[in-house]
């Protein structure tokens, strides 16, 4: 394909990103901004598809379970103190039921930062309010009416974050505050637990050791607690981060893939359905994408669908993810070796790399968990670029530039190209 076509499909990619910008501004999961960015991605899908081929999926979820859980948290870290505090004044039964309520507060804590936030699964979500949210789906059929036994999904997701306080205000300091976070989480827990165990077996050593003075107050508990409190801004009038490059990126440059696709047909294998999909509440631990896999699975899994998931577009070398979910789920190894063939295929610079530990996790993972083949894109460098943006004000359109648009670009053409013929019929006994 010419050169000036990619380019001119990395400009309209560009320009929806500006207008979105512009236009509705942030939007983080489930706000009233969230789904007006929905509607602008509808309108870019429909100018390339036409509004028939382009559906609008709607979903709940907790809005609140994957991270603002937070402060409740910092509340469950005091109470666990007080009653820690309670225990250490009492004796007998009246000590080991306090310990042990103690131990019970602050054990909860790290479960949820396991459950919610390692592991991202749904684990508190039942208890808290749900809201709703969308997913923007447009398709392009097979050719000549055939029918459609593979799905191609290019997809990125349209909310934005919330601001992280400490990535704003400390840069590189960020991964210091999340590291005292983490260290104060498991300190009190270990703490009130071996004192537990003392009381508990009558062990005095271990109720001197479990015993929370001065010292661990000082570091790390405190000052984890109050890094905590106030690790996120406010999610009011759709919160502080444009989400320029996450992950307006993602969405509008599957829209670009649709355009050039729609342009060129020639370009699809046979029998192959092209899906582009812009998801809502990926910063709400990948809610949208659950819930469309929770919708299609049997559809997927029976067309061979794959997923080239799209996020963060700001370098010309391109992260192809090998795992994901804080790098604990394995993505399909022949996704990953399509996209190493296709990027050598377009000349396109790249990288094979695990999903780094506390990057949580992309649209690629609620797919891979569930079986189908799926993969992310990361074209971005960390931590050089993402300090400069991520989680920030700082996101916002005047940040791109359309080169790693157009290598994204030519990467997923190439992909589409390298795609092998769709598998054969099976009559179902």
């Amino acid at each position: 394909m010419h050169q000036e076509a990619i380019r001119d499909a990395a400009r309209f990619a560009y320009e929806g990103i500006k207008r979105v910008c512009i236009e509705v501004g942030p939007g983080v999961p489930c706000s009233p901004q969230e789904l007006a960015r929905a509607r602008v991605i509808r309108e870019e899908m429909e100018k390339t598809l036409g509004k028939d081929a382009v559906t609008v999926e709607a979903f709940t979820c907790a809005p609140q379970g994957f991270l603002g859980w937070f402060r409740g948290g910092v509340a469950l870290m005091v109470i666990s103190l007080l009653l820690h505090v309670l225990a250490r004044q009492q004796t007998g039964a009246a000590a080991l039921g306090l310990s042990l309520a103690a131990f019970a507060a602050a054990a909860f804590i790290l479960v949820l930062a396991v459950m919610q936030f390692v592991f991202c699964r749904e684990f508190l979500d039942p208890l808290l309010p749900k809201e709703a949210s969308v997913n923007v789906v447009g398709t392009i059929p097979p050719r000549d009416h055939q029918e459609a036994r593979r799905i191609l999904i290019f997809s990125g997701h349209h909310d934005s974050a919330y601001s992280f306080t400490w990535a704003r205000h400390l840069k590189l300091g960020y991964y210091v505050a999340v590291g005292v976070i983490l260290w104060g989480v498991v300190a009190i827990a270990l703490k009130t637990g071996i004192y537990l165990g003392g009381v508990g077996l009558d062990l005095p050593g271990w109720v001197r050791y479990g015993s929370i003075g001065p010292g661990a107050l000082l570091m790390p508990i405190v000052p984890a607690g109050i890094l905590a409190f106030f690790f996120l801004g406010s999610g009011k009038d759709g919160g502080q981060v444009p989400g320029a490059a996450d992950n307006l990126s993602g969405s509008l440059l599957a829209v670009a893939v649709g355009r050039l696709l729609k342009a060129h047909p020639e370009l699809l294998p046979d029998d192959t359905e092209v899906r582009l999909i812009s998801f809502g509440c990926e910063e709400a631990g990948m809610r949208g994408a659950r819930r469309y896999v929770e919708r299609h699975l049997e559809e997927l899994k029976r067309t061979d669908a794959r997923v080239f998931n799209i996020e963060t577009v700001m370098d010309t070398t391109v992260n192809i993810m090998r795992s994901d979910c804080n790098g604990l789920c394995r993505n399909s190894p022949e996704m990953v070796r399509s996209l190493v063939h296709a990027a050598e295929e377009a000349g396109v610079r790249y990288r094979v790399r695990p999903w780094p530990f506390g990057g949580a996790g992309s649209d690629a993972f609620p797919f891979s968990a569930a079986g189908i083949q799926a993969a992310c894109v990361l074209p971005v460098r960390y931590p050089q670029q993402v300090i400069r943006f991520y989680h920030q004000p700082a996101d916002n359109y005047d940040i791109l530039t359309l080169e790693p648009f157009e290598t994204v670009l030519k990467l997923a053409l190439a992909w589409v190209g390298t795609r092998q013929a769709p598998p054969p019929c099976t009559e179902t006994p």
